[in-house]
């Protein structure tokens, strides 16, 4: 298509992003000179992340070896950017790249029941049962307590789902806000929200 007359395309500086997930990668992420880390990451997590950073180290992680494969060849040639393939339950996977420090912002890309994108993939609708949905909120949780262990003092959690349930996204952040020292819920445009952790 088109695409290919967009600067910066073919070197892999921009990419095609829908408008739900522009707005929501670019309106809550701090500003630059910080450490990002991007959990469940998919290419467009990653590149949202790249994009708005303009010298921060960005740590990618992907529990797909295919997919982690195809993040490390779209970050190719950025010497701040890093992709684990691991577990993003599982902190002691990825932590070490996120430094001692922890990181300054977290894009938690969580896996959901895709009830969001049933236009384009409606196959999705078969897969997924009340058990299933129950099951992605308690795996969401845990995502959630694993990507808010690698937070630093005053950082932000960026939570999103391609999911329009509310059990995955207002109430899974409400759930975790209830639960988590120190989170507070910061508003976004649509409001999805946000985890902020304060300074001790």
């Amino acid at each position: 298509g088109t695409s290919g007359r967009c600067p910066g395309w073919r070197a892999g500086a921009s990419s095609c992003r829908t408008a739900r997930s522009s707005g929501a990668s670019a309106s809550s992420l701090p500003s630059a000179q910080a450490r990002r880390c991007s959990t469940c990451a998919r290419r467009r997590a990653a590149r949202a992340g790249r994009c708005c950073c303009t010298s921060p180290r960005l740590v990618a992680v992907e529990r797909s070896r295919r997919k982690a494969a195809a993040l490390r060849e779209s970050l190719a040639g950025e010497g701040r950017a890093a992709v684990v393939c691991g577990d993003a339950t599982r902190p002691e996977e990825w932590a070490a790249a996120c430094g001692e420090g922890g990181a300054s912002a977290v894009v938690l890309d969580a896996p959901c029941s895709a009830s969001g994108i049933l236009r384009t993939r409606p196959e999705a609708k078969v897969h997924q049962s009340r058990e299933s949905v129950e099951a992605l909120c308690e795996t969401q949780q845990r995502l959630l307590r694993a990507a808010w262990s690698r937070l630093a003092p005053g950082g932000e959690l960026l939570y999103t789902t391609c999911s329009l349930l509310r059990a995955e996204n207002e109430e899974a952040v409400q759930r975790f806000a209830a639960e988590a020292p120190g989170a507070t819920l910061a508003p976004l445009r649509p409001p999805r929200g946000a985890l902020s952790r304060t300074q001790p």
